[in-house]
């Protein structure tokens, strides 16, 4: 579609790209234009950077599904340009096989991401 508009579709029993890696490693590249959902298994503490977020004008967001392996106590660092509710990135879970999700979304109008939503 390379970013066509589509006026009022009715969507039903749709699905979104869900994109699985069972290792972080230690640096991890989430790129926005392959999916929007993100399942990570932590194996080691990551920092993270969001790619390619949509246009200046444009809105967007994603879902980010963190996972501790079996050790746990896995540490993540965000990019600068995630503006955390509160100023203050959550604290994550630590405990092993503990599961966070996070959603992100961005207006591009301020060119950050923005934390909306937390759960475990």
């Amino acid at each position: 579609m390379n970013d066509n508009v589509i006026s009022r579709p009715l969507l039903e029993d749709y699905a979104e790209k869900l994109e699985i890696d069972t290792s972080s490693t230690t640096t991890k590249d989430l790129d926005l234009e392959t999916a929007n959902n993100f399942e990570i298994t932590l194996d080691n503490n990551c920092t993270f950077t969001f790619l390619n977020p949509p246009a200046s004008g444009k809105a967007g967001s994603f879902t980010l599904i963190l996972k501790q392996d079996g050790t746990g106590s896995r540490t993540t660092t965000w990019p600068a340009s995630v503006d955390w509710a509160g100023g203050t990135a959550p604290t994550l879970s630590t405990g092993a096989t503990d599961v966070d999700i996070l959603t992100f979304m961005t207006n591009r109008w301020r060119n950050n991401l923005v934390w909306i939503l937390r759960g475990r």
